[in-house]
């Protein structure tokens, strides 16, 4: 399904209008109803946070949507971005709510300041009706768009085009709050954007951030520190992202719906990531010992070896646990806290299917415990086909060992915490419906929760 964009936001502001809370877009609103191009940037009273989780959950519901992720970017920030619940593309839309018109130096990621530039209520003063939403008066969002580029370092062509036009609607204002801005600089701004001049915003931008200097706040006001600390805290044991297993003998569709899985959900997490079976953060036992080259990609012979000796397995089974262990928390969780969906094909739980795959020759005993350890993904698919079928696709192994392999992945399957057998026997798009249906629901459920 497609999110029907007009009538989301037309219902949320409606919401918001019934409660008499004053809003405004500020950034993204141009091509409104028809598309949004990124984010909706919206500033809005403080008073409505509390308000908006339930709003754009109703919302959402009422549209066949789900609220996907609510995320504090700072104290007075936080975005909400609602996801169709049955995806048929790559699709989200993302409502950024703020409460002050705030900043960082992007050049200077860390450091303790911000730029607080406007107030919500500065914005909404002068606000305007366009269509059936609000926006702010052309000056302040000139001088909100321009002071977002020089942030930012963006100085492309068309961006700045648009900053023009609002300057041209509102000529005597604009040039008024751009000398309460800039009084050293205000003149050669004017002259630079009528020219075209991009170049000459890349040129000074040092001294454009020094006139702004007196907008500098430190981040670690008591207010602001505890507010970032439960930010820090809740991002990092509650992360946004999430992790997908999928499991299944060669010949299922894994590969090829791990791929479409990633592709599909792309812009309903802020990234993907596609690992195959471990994290990969030790390289190769033989390639890190220098033994042999690094060889990408699936081994097309996973059974074209023979057995291993027991100490030397062993060895190769405690590298590979340190890195499902260390590699985890390394690789793979801070990309969780950053809001990307982690996408493996195979996992850990492959070895007890399959351990001669590995180069294992150890008891089974000993290739269970790992599973005490090594954490488990937030979803794990097993994909499902008729052996005859898998052999058609990929003969790398003998049928009656894609029927062995079947059998145990099926039974792997209920010692796994949420685990789910997908049948992809004859449709693969079926089969990539089912599983980010599954996803989207899992992720809205724990937003909501």
């Amino acid at each position: 399904m497609k999110l029907d964009l007009e009538k989301i936001t037309r219902d949320v502001f409606s919401e918001l209008e019934k409660r008499k809370i004053k809003y405004c877009i500020y950034n993204g609103y141009e091509e409104l109803p028809d598309r949004v191009e990124g984010d909706l940037d919206i500033a809005i009273e403080k008073r409505a946070f509390p308000f908006l989780e339930g709003i754009l959950d109703s919302v959402a519901k009422k549209h066949g949507a789900v609220l996907l992720h609510k995320i504090w970017h700072d104290v007075g920030k936080v975005a909400y971005i609602i996801s169709p619940y049955v995806l048929e593309r790559p699709e989200r839309l993302q409502l950024d709510f703020m409460s002050e018109y705030s900043l960082r130096d992007y050049a200077r990621r860390n450091t303790p300041f911000r730029y607080i530039f406007f107030e919500a209520k500065e914005l909404l003063e002068e606000r305007r009706r366009r269509d059936y939403y609000f926006i702010p008066p052309p000056h302040l969002e000139f001088m909100v768009k321009l002071l977002r580029r020089i942030f930012k370092e963006d100085f492309k062509e068309e961006k700045f085009n648009r900053i023009f036009t609002l300057y041209e609607k509102e000529p005597d204002k604009a040039r008024t709050i751009l000398r309460s801005f800039f009084p050293l600089s205000s003149g050669k701004i004017i002259q630079a954007l009528k020219e075209k001049d991009l170049s000459w915003f890349k040129n000074n931008r040092g001294k454009l951030i020094g006139e702004l200097k007196r907008f500098r706040r430190k981040s670690f006001t008591p207010t602001r520190l505890w507010g970032s600390l439960k930010r820090f805290l809740n991002r990092i044991f509650h992360p946004v992202g999430m992790t997908v297993a999928f499991l299944g003998p060669d010949g299922s569709g894994k590969s090829t719906l791990v791929e479409k899985t990633a592709e599909l959900l792309s812009r309903s997490f802020h990234g993907t990531k596609i690992f195959y079976w471990r994290p990969g953060l030790l390289k190769e036992p033989g390639v890190a010992f220098g033994l042999r080259k690094e060889v990408k990609g699936e081994n097309p012979d996973p059974h074209g070896h023979p057995p291993e000796h027991p100490l030397k397995s062993l060895f190769r089974f405690l590298y590979y646990f340190l890195d499902f262990t260390l590699g985890y928390w390394i690789k793979v969780w801070p990309l969780k806290v950053k809001k990307h969906l982690c996408v493996f094909d195979r996992y850990y739980y492959d070895v007890l299917v399959d351990p001669f795959r590995y180069n294992f020759s150890l008891p089974r005993w000993l290739l269970k415990v790992p599973l005490k350890f090594i954490p488990e993904p937030d979803l794990t698919f097993v994909i499902d086909v008729e052996p005859e079928v898998a052999i058609l696709r990929k003969k790398e192994l003998p049928l009656e060992e894609i029927k062995r392999q079947r059998e145990g992945f099926r039974k792997v399957t209920l010692k796994i915490k949420n685990a789910q057998i997908i049948p992809n026997q004859d449709s693969l798009s079926e089969a990539l419906r089912k599983i980010s249906t599954i996803i989207i629901k899992n992720k809205s459920w724990r937003t909501s929760g």
